[in-house]
């Protein structure tokens, strides 16, 4: 990956290179020189290189607990006159309230990212949006929420967006009690990134199937889910694609009250 701002630049290892571990050894020791340069963008009226690495960069920075930083790039963001420069930034400016429990705050930005695309919201902003109602327990907001995020993402013909925003619909029907209504919707979303090689949130879509199976004690699916979650995790050396706009089960698959809940499949892209 090449990204170069202004008169600044940053060089790393690219898909070929040798493997996860580098790559991720590499990223933990640059990091910082790269939301450097990206905040330098501002200074060189290059919004499109600062947006894209804060978006490229969000889910290593949730992994690594780097909020502040993930913060700092998208607030410089949300200044920009670019519609869709705003909805992005306000999206991860959202994620990070979300995850330091400031939820109405989040909430606040969530309405900000999918009002700056006017008549034609990004999907992820409203997947986002989705996100924040499941952590403030409004369940049926954030089902029709979620159905808007897929119905926008197929409009799109953004299959890997529909897999994700699908599997989050179906969490949300597990949740409330609908298991046939999830298990269509996860069956759906699998198929779906199966069908682009999403293999991430194929795992997380099979460890969720599998629970629901158990659920309702379907035996031997549920062992035929969980082995090939299982597969998919073992395979998978690093896996921070899937984080970024995630409900709040999603790095537990057990709730606070010691009720299982299903795994989130995304908190975006």
């Amino acid at each position: 990956v090449t990204v170069a701002v202004g008169t600044i630049g940053w060089s790393g290892p690219t898909s070929a290179a040798a493997d996860a571990q580098a790559a991720r050894a590499w990223l933990a020791a640059e990091t910082g020189n790269v939301t450097t340069a990206a905040l330098a963008a501002v200074h060189h009226e290059a919004m499109d290189e600062l947006v894209a690495i804060a978006e490229a960069l969000m889910p290593w920075l949730e992994a690594d607990a780097r909020l502040a930083e993930a913060a700092a790039l998208a607030r410089a963001g949300v200044t920009s006159p670019v519609p869709r420069h705003r909805a992005v930034s306000a999206r991860i400016l959202s994620r990070v309230h979300d995850l330091t429990g400031e939820f109405d705050e989040a909430l606040d930005r969530a309405r900000e990212a999918v009002a700056a695309g006017g008549d034609r919201p990004q999907a992820a902003a409203v997947n986002q949006l989705g996100n924040v109602l499941v952590r403030l327990g409004r369940l049926e907001e954030a089902a029709a929420t979620y159905a808007d995020a897929v119905r926008l993402a197929r409009d799109d013909a953004d299959a890997r967006g529909v897999g994700r925003f699908l599997g989050n619909l179906a969490s949300v029907e597990y949740a409330r009690g609908d298991l046939a209504a999830a298990v269509d919707h996860y069956r759906g979303a699998l198929a779906t990134s199966e069908s682009v090689a999403d293999l991430a949130n194929v795992g997380t879509l099979c460890t969720n199937l599998a629970d629901l199976h158990l659920a309702r004690e379907e035996l031997p699916d549920a062992g035929r889910m969980a082995a090939r979650a299982l597969e998919i995790d073992q395979a998978m050396v690093i896996d921070c694609t899937c984080r970024d706009t995630s409900p709040p089960w999603a790095t537990s698959r057990r709730a606070r009250d010691g009720t299982t809940r299903p795994r989130s499949c995304s908190t975006g892209r």
